[in-house]
């Protein structure tokens, strides 16, 4: 085929096809040079309406009391409603990869992590460890904070765990063949326990976490 004189860009971003993918900024020159017929089947996503957000939310935490919470991009940019205490954010600060997942702690204060198992603590949120810096065989795409606010859990897309402060291990899907990739997970309030879903929607359960169905 040759060097590109005319090039034609899907609007799907790549993370909302494979949530494995990451939303850090790349450039590649070399793609000028195009000898392989690449293309997605997916439906071109619509614009995005929201200039704050970038359409980029990876989500949300209520307040303690239920009456407010917290909404947070990739970007590391926190939207706080309500009583949800905004204790700051890394939206104005260089972030290695993207910001995936948020926990608000018992007694104050939240946490953010990254794609790269980097934690960030706000407020009260105190730091228990990080897998930031270290080889993941894929990247965290969640977290839980036990009940105690003494500790957390990090999942990543391949369904491994892992445990920091009084976090308990409980089991993983890490080294198991899944359907699809794992997107996020929730403690019990015991903290005994937690679930994980699958994009297809499919639950697992370990320690005291319960399976009441899913929608896989």
């Amino acid at each position: 085929m040759g060097r590109i004189v005319c090039r034609v860009v899907a609007c799907v971003p790549p993370w909302e096809i494979d949530p494995t993918c990451t939303a850090a900024v790349a450039v590649d020159n070399g793609t000028a040079e195009q000898n392989v017929a690449c293309w997605t089947t997916a439906v071109p996503s619509p614009p995005c309406g929201s200039p704050a957000t970038n359409c980029q939310v990876v989500g949300m935490a209520p307040s303690a009391d239920g009456a407010g919470y917290a909404v947070l991009t990739s970007f590391g940019k926190l939207f706080t409603y309500g009583d949800f205490a905004d204790a700051g954010d890394q939206s104005t600060t260089e972030l290695e990869m993207p910001i995936v997942g948020i926990s608000a702690r018992v007694g104050g204060g939240y946490y953010f992590v990254g794609a790269d198992g980097g934690i960030f603590t706000f407020g009260d949120a105190q730091f228990y460890g990080s897998m930031g810096g270290k080889v993941l065989n894929k990247p965290i795409v969640a977290m839980a904070s036990t009940p105690t606010g003494k500790g957390y859990w990090f999942v990543g897309a391949d369904g491994g765990i892992f445990t920091f402060g009084d976090a308990q291990f409980y089991g993983s899907m890490g080294g198991k063949v899944l359907n699809k990739p794992i997107v996020a997970m929730a403690s019990t309030p015991t903290g005994e326990g937690y679930w994980f879903v699958g994009a297809d929607g499919g639950i697992f359960t370990f320690g005291d976490a319960q399976f009441y169905g899913s929608a896989a």
